[in-house]
């Protein structure tokens, strides 16, 4: 290299915020120029080749008699197993400082990519139907329905049973079993690959059209057609990559649209805002000086929350942490001493039962009251015509020849009454999303006790054991209101991050369509049309084999076990390791520091495989100072017509609080969709011509 280009090309770097030595400069730019890694190549083919297995159809035999005929209808199609691989970038941004002032470049440097091996397979055939327009997608997938409140009860009881058997002698050598469909392919350690960088800034749409068309080279095809892939990212990347497919699908030329990179929003983001919209529901200044509130536990455990507007995400997780602990701990006191009269002489059935039992009340003693009317609002505004596609699960569920699914969404497994998808008709409980037990019931002598549906409304057996008391009139207690929504909304959150770290895709399903309700009311639209995006992908909008992977491969396993995690917090591990200074900051010279790269997949190993497990914090005796602090102020006790001093009138509801401007914002994204599925059609259609 001559003496004269190191200096133009490091004025270049330097002009993007990008410095480093002359004598590394060569290394820097082989390493960001390399070819991609050979086994994202192998990944590709081997998905080729087994589209070429599933679309191999049987030639037609011209002369059949209808014996014939009807015998080769009623075969179905033998799935074929097809193992992809997903996308994920990020952009690089490293702290840079002029060498005139201390003041940091707030610009991303350039984008990292990365691709991931998925460690769920799909089940392909060539009976798979197109994918649906976005206008041909119900409202119903936008709000939760009884499904989704019963898988995140189920996994809430297991919440407050791992903090039960973590701080109760009693029950410290039991264990909670937490399994799903695909628990055993979760716990597996990903084959992820480094895809290098891309020199182009990821701050607008038109740098981000440029960084996907370099990712479409790792698209397989088939016959011509390349095949979906998910392409997953943050918040910002998210956004920034659905704008450019909307740009782009006016082209008439395929090689310059998008077709078939699918953006997917990943889960580490919603967390935090879920975080920060607990904050803010339960940390208003109108409760400052009232003892029992958030306010006062702040000032007594000062765990770092100071406002309700704190950024700090480690602070209030660990705020929701010691809530969740100590009220379940202050809860479940009340109630052992009734449920365990011989003490530490009951055997471990009788233990398991008990603490089935506890935790079971703890969970409907702070269950919110569902709203109904305002999710039905919602599920009512739109007509979707199906053109006789089944209504989702009933091909699949309730056939005595199951069919394949018709979407991702038709193929999740059922969790109503018994479990079992019985050949049965189903009844539905008249309290609906408010039923514990799931809401819909088979019609035999087991699950609901019917021989055939009744005319007028019924009640399961739970709810018609309670209808007395849900029939009283009381008056209602607004400190126990405030704490038990508190405790909910805790427990919700460690939900999320249970069902994260298990790479339990249909559980992180339900908490998406139980967040959207709580982003609407809070005036999250950006996050709204990242869930929206999500859930109509899942629903038919996208193929099948892509919507697979949103829902079953969205996490990373670097270290195997249950420490999946978010494709967005991994890739801010990966870059922090990616980007390394050569010494501290106190001691970095005035001038424009350097920065040296090091391999991505060594660093893994080195610093993230092979570090320990995190240890878990241990908070028993905070917990045991704020369960005495609990049962000072006999906050969860409940007394009927209980105010807070200054009259806040909390309830803990969950609905939709103006249905009509939900509805109208669904409507505005599913317009943006179909005009962009439609400009593609129709580019399409053009081309052919």
């Amino acid at each position: 290299m001559n003496n004269e280009y190191p200096c133009s090309v490091n004025r270049t770097l330097h002009e993007i915020g990008l410095t480093t030595p002359p004598c590394k400069l060569f290394e820097v730019l082989r390493q960001y120029s390399t070819v991609p890694s050979d086994p994202v190549w192998d990944w590709k083919d081997e998905v080729e080749r087994a589209l070429k297995i599933v679309h191999h159809r049987p030639t037609p035999s011209p002369r059949k008699y209808n014996a014939e005929r009807r015998k080769s209808r009623s075969v179905l199609p033998k799935p074929t197993t097809v193992i992809s691989y997903s996308l994920c970038w990020d952009s690089i941004q490293h702290p840079q400082y002029s060498s005139h002032s201390q003041k940091k470049n707030p610009d991303p440097l350039m984008a990292q990519a990365y691709a991931a091996r998925n460690r769920v397979p799909f089940l392909m055939t060539y009976k798979d139907p197109d994918i649906r327009l976005a206008d041909n997608i119900s409202f119903e997938e936008f709000v939760p329905d009884s499904e989704d409140f019963i898988r995140v009860r189920e996994q809430m009881k297991k919440e407050v049973q791992k903090i039960l058997i973590k701080y109760l002698k009693v029950f410290n050598k039991l264990t909670v079993t937490e399994h799903h469909q695909y628990s055993d392919l979760m716990m597996q350690k990903n084959y992820t690959v480094d895809l290098g960088s891309v020199f182009k800034s990821p701050t607008d749409n038109g740098n981000v059209a440029l960084i996907l068309k370099d990712l479409k080279m790792y698209m397989p095809s088939d016959e011509g057609e390349a095949t979906p892939l998910c392409v997953f990212g943050n918040k910002r990347s998210v956004e920034r990559m659905v704008c450019a497919k909307d740009v782009m699908s006016c082209f008439s030329e395929k090689e310059d649209r998008l077709d078939g990179l699918e953006p997917c929003v990943t889960d580490y983001g919603r967390q935090i805002l879920l975080a920060q919209d607990i904050i803010k529901i339960f940390y208003p200044s109108d409760l400052t000086s009232e003892s029992g509130s958030l306010h006062h536990i702040c000032s007594s455990f000062k765990p770092g929350v100071t406002r309700s507007e704190n950024p700090d995400f480690k602070a209030i997780t660990s705020l929701l942490e010691l809530v969740a602990h100590g009220h379940t701990m202050a809860m479940a006191k009340q109630k052992l001493h009734l449920l365990m009269p011989g003490g530490n002489s009951l055997s471990n059935e009788e233990r398991k039962r008990i603490l089935e039992k506890i935790s079971e009340e703890i969970v409907n003693e702070i269950w919110p009251k569902i709203d109904t009317a305002s999710f039905d609002a919602v599920r009512q505004s739109s007509e979707p015509v199906r053109d006789g596609e089944c209504s989702f699960g009933d091909c699949v569920n309730f056939k005595d020849k199951a069919l394949l699914p018709c979407t991702e969404r038709c193929s999740r497994p059922f969790y109503f009454c018994c479990k079992k998808p019985l050949n049965d008709g189903l009844v539905e409980c008249g309290r609906r999303e408010n039923c514990p037990r799931g809401a819909w019931f088979h019609l035999n002598k087991k699950c609901s006790g019917l021989s055939e549906a009744p005319e007028d409304d019924w009640l399961c057996s739970s709810c018609a054991a309670n209808i007395d008391k849900l029939r009283q009139v009381e008056q209602v207690d607004r400190v126990w209101e405030y704490h038990r929504g508190l405790l909910w909304y805790c427990l919700f959150f460690w939900v999320a991050n249970s069902a994260e770290r298990q790479g339990n895709g249909w559980l992180l399903h339900a908490v998406w369509k139980v967040c959207m309700p709580i982003f609407e009311n809070h005036g999250h639209t950006e996050f709204l049309h990242l869930g929206y995006s999500f859930l109509s992908a899942v629903a038919g909008r996208i193929s099948r084999m892509a919507s697979h992977d949103a829902v079953h491969n969205r996490t990373v396993n670097l270290k195997g076990g249950p420490n999946n995690m978010s494709w967005d917090r991994a890739i801010e591990i990966f870059n922090q390791e990616f980007l390394r200074k050569p010494e501290d900051k106190a001691n970095a010279s005035t001038r424009a520091t350097s920065c040296w790269t090091r391999s991505v997949n060594a660093a893994w190993e080195k610093n993230i495989c092979n570090k320990p497990d995190m240890r878990e914090r241990d908070l028993s005796r905070q917990v045991e100072e704020y369960v005495s602090l609990v049962n000072s102020l006999k906050i969860l006790e409940k007394v009927p017509g209980r105010q807070w001093y200054r009259d806040m009138e909390f309830a803990h509801n969950l609905y939709v609080k103006e249905p009509e401007n939900f509805i109208k914002t669904l409507k505005i994204f599913c317009d943006k969709d179909v005009a962009r599925q439609m400009n593609e059609r129709e580019t399409e259609s053009e081309v052919l011509e």
